[in-house]
């Protein structure tokens, strides 16, 4: 057993490996944000940009495909349905904070400078 410890048994007997899928991708989305946030925090100049770039154009709409649960998609759907969906997302998230913002009284919500 010392060599199957790190899985478990299912139903019908076979080993069923001790991580599933979710967790890798769970894993996976939290070391992609850390790393994210390292690049951002060091302030390295053109991987801050492309890291950005790909973390925002990205990871949205993968999580809203894997909220959705379209799991049965081709890579090519599944990549340019979740590159819309990010941008698409970014879009509508921006507007929704700017009309929320201006109601709660900030003048220029989305402005350059500080609050």
């Amino acid at each position: 057993m010392t060599l199957n410890m790190l899985q478990e048994q299912n139903d019908s007997g076979r080993l069923a490996p001790a991580m599933s899928l979710k967790v890798k991708l769970l894993i996976g989305i939290i070391l992609i944000i850390f790393a994210t946030d390292i690049i951002i925090l060091l302030n390295i100049p053109i991987l801050r940009q492309i890291i950005g770039f790909l973390f925002l154009t990205i990871l949205p709409g993968l999580l809203i495909l894997r909220t959705l649960q379209l799991n049965k998609l081709d890579f090519l759907e599944k990549f340019i349905l979740t590159l819309g969906l990010s941008i698409s997302f970014l879009m509508f998230f921006g507007l929704l904070i700017n009309n929320l913002s201006l109601g709660l009284g900030y003048e220029t919500p989305l402005a350059a400078i500080f609050l």
